[in-house]
């Protein structure tokens, strides 16, 4: 259950945005990707790939095979974009887009009919 409520959440926090989209369509962390493998791809491979492009792995989830990646010095996040997009181990790349909540909106209260 707890496998689901996390694969939601992360679909509805990830789905909305692409490459091209968000809010200012650059806002996201620089030197930062979102990668997620197809299913099957060894753990040892996925270390493998990204020791090869010669960025580092800093957090993952794995039931859901997304993992947040730092990027090597000099790597702009479209070039590592089109680096992992490109490897047949790779199933999407994104930038790790920057998400700020809404402030609640203010409702007025309506006024019953006397």
């Amino acid at each position: 259950m707890l496998a689901a409520v996390l694969i939601v959440t992360f679909a509805a926090i990830f789905s909305p945005v692409a490459c091209r989209g968000g809010p200012s369509g650059t806002d996201y962390v620089e030197g930062e990707l979102l990668v997620k493998f197809h299913s099957g791809v060894s753990e040892a491979r996925m270390v493998e790939v990204h020791r090869s492009l010669g960025n580092r792995l800093v957090e993952s989830w794995p039931g859901i095979r997304w993992y947040r990646v730092l990027l090597k010095e000099g790597v702009t996040v479209p070039e590592g974009i089109q680096q992992y997009r490109r490897l047949p181990e790779v199933e999407n790349a994104e930038p790790n887009f920057r998400r700020r909540l809404q402030p609640p909106r203010q409702v007025q209260p309506k006024r019953l009919p006397q």
